[in-house]
């Protein structure tokens, strides 16, 4: 019965996909200060629009939460295996947990840190965890996922103008808003062993989210285990196979993947992306670090399928290649 749910599924999302939108003539304007894209519709964008594709309609209903609470390493042991991944923050000496199998259902969170307002999110597609301060303009947005992806990676619409987000970029595609882009933050996706033994005073996310979902099923499983991706993407490249787990670093318009070999647990690399010099570090927790030399800030260190982080970089270099 899980493999036939999982066929349908597979197959609903391909017949269902197909390209919304039409640039139509368009022209370039200023829009708060950055050029975007307008169409005859009078639509604003900065993607190529026939790579936003609409996709089943119960995408658009993929519930965020909102309202997360959290509980203690001890009690998150009691839903959690060991081996279980979480997207780890540490912020301003404020340590979180989100398990990715309770963010498979809902594709982000929205969270206060530090006074802050985040969005936590995961795309189960790419099996990549991303973190974004959601403040544009001085003003905090309201996110949920949307019913359409962009560049076979997930939409997200904002409540206050109904424009669109890319999960990837974290910029908005098409909307009011197009081109403002939301300011990232590192994360950690790592098991949840390794995590709390990190941070042992860390935050969980708790299970009991207020949704009636079953969290220990994932019905992404058949679709890891192929090289299928079900939407098209601006960029194929096969120098690796699609599905490849890959660490991946972007500065100052250049990019670089990482073999997971590459960065095992104590591994120190000191490497150069474009023209930026950067320190690598893998702690005996498993947890990457990645500082400019220039001026020792953190970026960040995306974990994804291969075809994801291709598909947004196009000329992205692979470490030792």
């Amino acid at each position: 019965m899980k493999n036939i749910f999982i066929c349908i599924f597979l197959c609903q999302m391909i017949l269902a996909c197909s390209p919304s939108l039409d640039s139509g003539k368009e022209k370039k304007v200023m829009n708060f200060g950055r050029e975007v894209s307008v169409n005859n519709a009078g639509e604003f964008y900065t993607a190529p629009p026939w790579l936003i594709s609409q996709v089943l309609p119960f995408r658009g209903n993929v519930p965020p939460i909102t309202q997360p609470e959290f509980v203690s390493p001890s009690e998150a042991d009691k839903y959690l295996k060991e081996t279980d991944s979480v997207i780890g923050l540490n912020f301003k000496g404020i340590q979180k947990a989100y398990p990715v199998k309770i963010l498979r259902w809902h594709i982000m969170l929205s969270d206060d840190i530090a006074s802050e307002p985040f969005i936590i999110a995961y795309d189960p597609l790419s099996d990549m965890g991303v973190a974004y301060k959601r403040t544009i303009l001085e003003k905090a947005l309201t996110l949920k996922a949307s019913d359409k992806v962009y560049n076979a990676n997930p939409v997200l619409e904002d409540k206050e103008t109904k424009s669109l987000w890319s999960l990837f970029t974290g910029e908005a595609i098409m909307g009011r808003l197009a081109a403002q882009t939301l300011e990232e933050v590192p994360v950690s996706v790592v098991a949840w062993s390794d995590w709390k033994n990190a941070h042992p005073d860390t935050e969980v996310l708790s299970i009991n989210t207020g949704f009636n979902r079953d969290y220990e099923k994932n019905v992404y499983e058949k679709y890891y285990s192929h090289n299928l991706v079900l939407f098209d993407v601006q960029n194929k490249d096969e120098r690796l196979k699609n599905k490849v787990k890959v660490f991946g670093i972007a500065l100052d318009g250049a990019a670089k993947a990482y073999l997971p070999a590459d960065l095992k647990r104590g591994t120190r690399i000191s490497d150069t992306i474009g023209k930026v010099k950067i320190n690598i570090n893998v702690d005996n927790n498993n947890i990457i670090s990645a500082l400019r030399a220039d001026n020792g800030e953190r970026v960040a260190v995306r974990n994804m399928f291969w075809y994801t982080w291709a598909a947004f970089n196009a000329n992205t270099d692979i470490y030792g290649r």
